[in-house]
């Protein structure tokens, strides 16, 4: 919990930063063959210490991407009907993608659980996209979502200082 919060703390002061940007920029122009692994054992690392639950901003901020796919799964947990489900909880984003209607998310809880944690979106489940050998094939991406994601900013920081 003491690494989170002080981690958090960092990311707070730096997140509109142009450096963290200028980071991401020298990072995505790192051309070794292990990269990807490197990325991966150092999203491991900063998941192993720290805990998503002291900050859930992703949650509270980021309307989440969902597919058909998710609101069957989510829609029969809830014991809804799929239609059901889409008329109460999803909307379509400014880019036509469909995401769950609401910031913070109406699943979030006070303690910063998901009340559906189970059956939660893929991109809840994958986010902030960094682990697996993701974190190359989502540089844009994570332009943006480093003003939500302290976890990927430390992750950002230490690829850069490798």
């Amino acid at each position: 919990m003491q690494y989170s919060l002080k981690v958090i703390q960092k990311w707070d002061g730096a997140r509109q930063s142009n450096t963290v940007q200028k980071k991401l920029k020298r990072i995505a122009s790192f051309k070794s063959r292990d990269r990807h692994q490197v990325a991966d054992n150092v999203h491991q690392k900063v998941f192993n210490d720290f805990d998503c639950l002291s900050c859930a901003n992703c949650c509270k901020t980021l309307p989440a991407l969902i597919s058909k796919r998710d609101i069957k799964r989510i829609a029969k947990h809830m014991d809804l009907m799929p239609a059901e489900f889409e008329d109460k909880y999803i909307r379509l984003d400014e880019d036509g993608d469909m995401v769950i209607d609401g910031a913070p998310c109406p699943f979030l809880q006070e303690d910063n659980k998901c009340s559906i944690y189970d059956v939660r979106p893929s991109a809840c489940r994958q986010y902030p996209h960094s682990g697996e050998s993701q974190f190359y094939a989502h540089i844009e991406l994570h332009r943006k979502n480093i003003k939500h994601c302290p976890a990927l900013f430390e992750i950002v920081n230490m690829l850069e200082s490798d």
